[in-house]
C-alpha cells in the first residue's frame, strides 16, 4: 500500500456535519468511541498559505536538492522538505519528514505518494516522523503553536484500524476525526481531550464501532510527531480548511494570523514604501467575526509618521474588491502611540473572507535624524517595519509581531558642470583638472560631502567646436558614484583672447529684514594681451548677463570697472536686451586700446521684489535660502569672416540669500481671564507683531501647548507665529491671570437726584473726572472695604470738596443697567457706585475801610472806599454749587456807626447804587437787597464790585468811628 500526503492546495468545502453527531473520539477508559463538543485550545495555529497544486514538484527537495524526476528513492533518515507552505510569526516555515528505512516518493491523485518499494508494498515495522522547521532548519518547538497532521484513507480502501497509533514528545494530545470526502481533502475538526491520551496497543474495534472510510488526525503542541506502524494516507492541511464549513459546529472565533510585512526597496529618496498584508480568516458563521480587526504598523524610529495622514494610506483587497468601510488612525497616546492603525469592522471582514488586505503607505525619512547614517548599508537606508494585530496573540496574550524592511535607495550624488570651459585644439583630456570642471556638489544624505575623483576621458580634442568630457564624483559617506558630463569649446590656439567668463555671487549672504534682501553678484571677463592688436580678430565684444526675474528692476543698477577702476560711460554701450538680459558692448578700438590684458568687471545690484508670490519657486525651505539663477556669456564679431560667436561659452551660478527674517512680537502680560473660560484664538493673545517683509505672506498662529484655564493662578504659555510662506517661526510668551469672575466698578459723583456730574474745580470750572475711578473686583466681595480703600487715597478717588456738603464713603447707592439695586456686595454684572452731592450757596466779603476823612461843612458829603490794607475793601464773591442759578444778597447796618472813644453816633451813613439804577440806596438796620440774580449765566463763582460810599452830615466830632455791616445770601424765590 502507499501513503499519500495531501497538502490541501485547492479550496475545499466540507460536507455538512450535524452538531450533535459530527465526530467520534475514542475514550480509552471505556474502550468505546464517544461523541463530544469541546472548545478549541487557546493557542496560535500554523496555517499553511494557499498555493496552487503545481508547486509540489518545484518545492519538494531531498537533502536540500531539487528532485528532477519521479519516482525517486529516499534513503534511511534522509530528510524530505516541502517549502512555501506558509508562515509563522511572519517567518516562512518548511514542512519536513523522514523515515527509519528507505522509501519511494511519487505522485498519486494529486497528492504525494509514499511507499516502501516501487511495488507499493509496505512494512508494518516502519515509522515516519513529521515536523515544521524555520528557514534556519530549527524545529519549531513552541508550546503556544499547534500544527496539524491528519490521515485519510482512499475511497473503497480496505483499511484495518486495529494497529497501534501513537504520538511521542507530546504533553497534550488532540484527537481528530472526520468523514472522508471523495476528493480526498479533509474537513477535520479539532477536540482537546480532558486528559493525556494513550491509545492501547493492538486495540481491536469492530466495523460497527468504526465507520468505513474514517480517518484519524494527530496534532502536537510545538513538538515533532512520530507515527509508527501501518497507516492510512497522511495529509497536511491548512487550519482554515478545517473551519470553513458553513455549518461549523465549533462555535468559537478562529484565531487570526499575524500580518506579513513585505520587504520593499524605494527608489524615491527620502520616502520609505511600507506594505503590510493581512489574511482575513473565513469564520464560517457571521457572528464569529470580531467586532474589529486592528492591524497595527510600527515604523522605524527614523521614519516620520507624523508627516502622513489617513489620505496617504491605501487599503485594498488582494482580489480587487473595493474596501469602503475601514478606519485609519494615528494614536498620540497609549501603547499604539506613533503607530499606524488600520481598523476593519466585522462587516468588512465578512466581505473580505478568504482574501488578503493590502495596506500601503509612504513614510518620509527623518533627514535630520543623527542616527540616520547608522541605517546605511551599501547605498541603502534600511528601516525595520513591525506589524501585528489585536487577534494574533501568544499564550501570554502578547501580540505576535511580524517584521520586515522598507528600505530606501540613497540617490547618486549630483553636481553641475562649470560652463564656459575652453580647451585648445590637439590638447588632451588628461591635461584637465577635474576639480575645476564641476561645481555645486550635493548629496541627498544629511551631513554627507561629495568629492571629485577624476576625469574619466583620455581623448585628444582634435576638432574645433563643441565637445565634452565626463567627470567622476563620489559620496564620501555612502561611496555611491556618479558621472557629470562637462561641455567645453575647442578653439584654435592663438585666435581667441577671451578667457571663460566668471560669475562671483556673494557668499554667506544673510537677510534678516527686507532692507537686507539685496542681490549683487559680480561678473568678470579677463582679456589676454597680444603683441599685435590685429590678432584680436574682433570688431566688437559684448558681455551679456541674464539675471533673475524676481528683482525690483526699477531700482536695479550696474557699475563697470576695468582692473578695479571705474570706466568712463562713453567707452561702452549698455543695453536692456529684454527677458531679464543686460549687456555691455565694447568696440574694436576700446578693446585694443584699453582692455587688452585687463579684467572687466560688472557689478550688479538690485533689491528683491517683495510683491510677487512666484518668487517662492526659487525658495528652498530646507535651507531657508533663495536661489537666484544667474547666467553670463560673451559674444564677439570677427573682423575677417564676420562670424558672430554667440552665447558660448556660458557660465551659470546661483546667488543664494539665506532669509532669516527678524520677527518681533509682544504677548499680552497678566491680562485677567475667568477660570473655566474657553481659550481664544492664539492671535488674540498677541499685543503687537511686526509686519512681514513680503506682501503676499501672512501669519499662522498656534499654541506651542494649548493653555488650560481650569484652575486659578498665573498661567504662562507660548503662542507661535509662523510665516505661512517661509515657515519662519517666533515663540511669543504670554502671561495671564486666571481668577474668579469679576465685575467692573465705575464711580460716579453727581448732583443729588440727577445724572449731572459735580465740579472738582470752580475757578476755572472743571467737571469731576471719574474715568480712572474704575476697577474689577471678585463677584460677591463686600463693597465698603473697596470704597474705603479708594477714598483713603485721594489720588485714586477724592470724595469731598469744600463747595459741596460733605459725604462719607458709606453714603452711596449701586446702579446696574441704569437701575438702582439694594446690595452691599459686588454684583454679578458691571455696576456703578453713585455718590450724590448737595450744592452750597456761600458768600465771601471783607472789611470796609474809608481810611481818614475830614469833618465836613455840608450835609451828605460822600467819601469813597479807601484803605492801605490789601485785605480790606475786596469785591464780594458768591459761590453757588446748587442747581438754582437765582440768588440775592442783602446788607444791613443794624447798630449804626459809633465813635470808639465816646460812643457818640456818627452823623451820616452808608449807601450804594444798584446796577442799572440811579437812585442811591441807604444801608439801614433792617437790611436791603444789595444784588439779585447776578449769575444769570449760571456761573458757579460770581464776583460783585463792593461799590459802597460813606456819606457825612454836619456835626461829627473828630475821632475813630466803627460800625458792623451784616451780609447775607439766600436763594431767590
Amino acid at each position: 500500500m502507499c501513503i499519500i500526503f495531501f497538502l490541501s492546495f485547492e479550496n475545499s468545502h466540507a460536507s455538512p456535519i450535524l452538531q450533535d453527531n459530527w465526530a467520534t473520539i475514542f475514550d480509552y477508559k471505556t474502550g468505546k468511541y464517544i461523541q463530544g463538543h469541546r472548545k478549541l485550545p487557546d493557542t496560535n495555529i500554523v496555517r499553511l498559505a494557499y498555493q496552487g497544486g503545481s508547486h509540489l514538484k518545484k518545492d519538494l527537495k531531498i537533502g536540500g536538492q531539487p528532485i528532477k524526476r519521479f519516482p525517486v528513492k529516499v534513503g534511511p533518515h534522509q530528510k524530505v522538505t516541502i517549502e512555501n507552505v506558509g508562515s509563522l510569526y511572519g517567518e516562512e516555515v518548511v514542512f519536513a519528514m523522514e523515515a527509519k528505512t528507505g522509501f519511494y516518493l511519487d505522485f498519486d491523485e494529486g497528492g504525494l505518494a509514499v511507499s516502501s518499494n516501487e511495488e507499493n508494498s509496505y512494512q508494518i515495522t516502519d515509522y515516519f516522523k513529521f515536523w515544521i522547521e524555520d528557514k534556519n532548519k530549527n524545529i519549531i518547538n513552541d508550546d503556544s503553536t499547534l500544527f496539524l497532521l491528519s490521515t485519510t484513507s482512499k475511497r473503497n480502501a480496505n483499511i484495518q484500524f486495529y494497529e497501534t497509533i501513537y504520538m511521542s514528545n507530546s504533553s497534550e494530545v488532540y484527537i481528530v476525526a472526520s468523514n472522508q470526502r471523495e476528493d480526498l481533502s479533509l474537513s477535520t475538526l479539532i477536540y482537546p481531550n480532558s486528559s493525556n491520551v494513550e491509545v492501547e496497543s493492538n486495540a481491536n474495534y469492530s466495523e460497527e464501532d468504526i465507520p468505513n472510510n474514517y480517518s484519524y488526525g494527530f496534532q502536537s503542541l510545538g513538538k515533532p510527531i512520530e507515527v509508527q506502524r501501518n497507516m492510512a494516507s497522511i495529509a497536511l492541511t491548512r487550519i482554515t480548511d478545517i473551519f470553513l464549513s458553513p455549518n461549523n459546529p465549533v462555535g468559537v472565533e478562529l484565531p487570526y494570523q499575524a500580518p506579513r510585512v513585505i520587504n520593499t526597496l524605494s527608489q524615491n529618496w527620502g520616502v520609505a514604501e511600507v506594505e503590510v498584508i493581512q489574511e482575513v480568516i473565513n469564520q464560517g458563521f457571521d457572528n464569529h467575526y470580531p467586532q474589529s480587526l486592528d492591524i497595527i504598523i510600527e515604523p522605524d524610529s527614523i521614519l516620520d509618521i507624523e508627516k502622513i495622514g489617513a489620505k496617504d494610506v491605501s487599503v485594498s483587497s488582494s482580489n480587487g474588491m473595493e474596501i469602503e468601510n475601514y478606519k485609519v488612525s494615528f494614536p498620540v497616546t497609549g501603547i499604539n502611540k506613533n503607530k499606524l492603525v488600520v481598523s476593519l469592522p466585522s462587516s468588512t471582514l465578512k466581505k473580505l473572507k478568504d482574501t488578503n488586505v493590502v495596506i500601503k503607505t509612504k513614510i518620509p525619512l527623518k533627514l535630520e535624524e543623527p542616527t540616520l547614517k547608522d541605517h546605511l548599508d551599501n547605498g541603502v537606508i534600511k528601516t525595520v517595519i513591525k506589524a501585528n494585530n489585536n487577534k494574533a496573540l501568544t499564550s501570554s496574550k502578547l501580540p505576535i509581531v511580524a517584521t520586515g524592511n522598507a528600505n530606501v535607495v540613497v540617490p547618486k550624488p549630483t553636481g553641475e558642470p562649470r560652463l564656459g570651459k575652453i580647451v585648445y585644439q590637439n590638447s588632451f583630456a588628461t591635461e584637465l583638472v577635474a576639480t575645476e570642471l564641476v561645481k555645486n556638489l550635493k548629496s541627498e544624505f544629511p551631513n554627507d560631502s561629495v568629492k571629485i575623483n577624476k576625469v574619466l576621458d583620455t581623448k585628444e580634442f582634435e576638432v574645433i567646436g563643441e565637445d565634452s568630457v565626463k567627470v567622476e564624483i563620489q559620496s564620501v559617506l555612502t561611496g555611491v558614484k556618479n558621472e557629470i558630463e562637462v561641455p567645453m569649446m575647442v578653439i584654435s590656439r592663438g585666435l581667441n583672447i577671451l578667457e571663460p567668463i566668471e560669475i562671483i555671487p556673494v557668499k554667506d549672504q544673510i537677510a534678516k529684514q527686507k532692507e537686507d534682501l539685496i542681490y549683487y553678484p559680480t561678473i568678470k571677463q579677463k582679456i589676454s594681451n597680444v603683441s599685435n592688436a590685429s590678432e584680436t580678430l574682433m570688431d566688437d565684444l559684448k558681455l551679456v548677463m541674464v539675471y533673475s526675474p524676481y528683482l525690483n528692476k526699477e531700482e536695479m543698477t550696474f557699475e563697470i570697472f576695468v582692473d578695479g577702476e571705474p570706466m568712463a560711460s562713453d567707452k561702452y554701450v549698455s543695453k536692456d536686451e529684454g527677458d531679464n538680459t543686460f549687456s555691455i558692448s565694447f568696440n574694436n578700438s576700446t578693446i585694443n586700446e584699453e582692455l587688452l590684458g585687463k579684467e572687466v568687471t560688472i557689478e550688479h545690484k538690485a533689491p528683491i521684489g517683495v510683491n510677487d508670490g512666484s518668487i517662492m519657486n526659487i525658495y528652498q525651505e530646507s535651507s531657508k535660502e533663495f536661489a537666484f539663477p544667474i547666467m553670463a556669456y560673451h559674444t564677439y564679431k570677427e573682423k575677417k569672416e564676420t562670424f558672430i560667436y554667440t552665447q558660448k561659452p556660458k557660465t551659470e551660478e546661483t546667488q543664494k540669500i539665506n532669509y532669516q527674517p527678524k520677527i518681533e512680537a509682544e504677548g499680552i502680560d497678566k491680562e485677567e481671564v475667568i477660570v473655566g473660560s474657553e481659550v481664544k484664538n492664539p492671535e488674540e493673545y498677541i499685543k503687537t507683531i511686526s509686519e512681514l517683509d513680503f506682501t503676499f505672506d501672512s501669519y499662522n498662529f498656534f499654541f506651542k501647548e494649548k493653555p488650560d484655564f481650569s484652575t486659578v493662578g498665573e498661567k504662562e504659555f507660548i503662542v507661535i507665529a509662523e510665516s505661512i510662506s517661509f515657515k519662519h517661526q517666533i515663540e511669543i510668551p504670554v502671561v495671564v491671570n486666571v481668577g474668579v469672575p469679576k465685575s467692573e466698578l465705575s464711580i460716579k459723583q453727581v448732583y443729588k437726584g440727577t445724572n449731572q456730574s459735580i465740579y472738582s474745580e470752580i475757578s476755572p470750572e472743571i467737571i469731576v473726572d471719574n474715568s480712572n475711578n474704575k476697577g474689577r473686583y471678585p463677584i460677591g466681595d463686600p463693597l465698603e472695604p473697596i470704597l474705603k480703600s479708594m477714598t483713603e487715597d485721594e489720588s485714586q478717588l477724592q470724595l469731598n470738596f469744600n463747595w459741596y456738603k460733605q459725604l462719607t464713603y458709606k453714603e452711596y447707592s449701586v446702579r446696574v443697567d441704569d437701575k438702582v439695586i439694594e446690595t452691599d456686595r459686588v454684583p454679578a454684572e458691571d455696576f456703578e457706585v453713585i455718590y450724590e452731592y448737595s450744592g452750597l450757596l456761600s458768600l465771601s466779603v471783607s472789611d470796609i475801610d474809608f481810611d481818614e476823612v475830614a469833618v465836613t461843612s455840608s450835609n451828605h458829603f460822600l467819601h469813597p472806599l479807601k484803605t492801605t490794607d490789601d485785605n480790606k475793601n475786596k469785591d464780594i464773591e458768591v459761590v453757588n454749587t446748587t442747581l438754582n442759578p437765582h440768588w440775592k444778597i442783602k446788607v444791613a447796618l443794624p447798630s449804626g456807626i459809633t465813635n470808639l472813644n465816646n460812643d457818640e453816633t456818627y452823623l451820616g451813613g452808608l449807601e450804594f447804587t444798584r446796577t442799572n439804577e440811579t437812585t442811591p440806596v441807604e444801608i439801614g438796620n433792617s437790611g436791603v437787597v444789595f444784588a439779585e440774580r447776578w449769575a444769570t449765566n449760571n456761573d458757579i463763582k460770581t464776583i460783585i464790585p463792593l461799590s459802597i460810599n460813606l456819606y457825612q452830615d454836619i456835626g461829627n466830632m473828630v475821632g475813630e468811628y466803627h460800625g458792623e455791616v451784616v451780609w447775607s445770601v439766600e436763594d431767590a424765590p
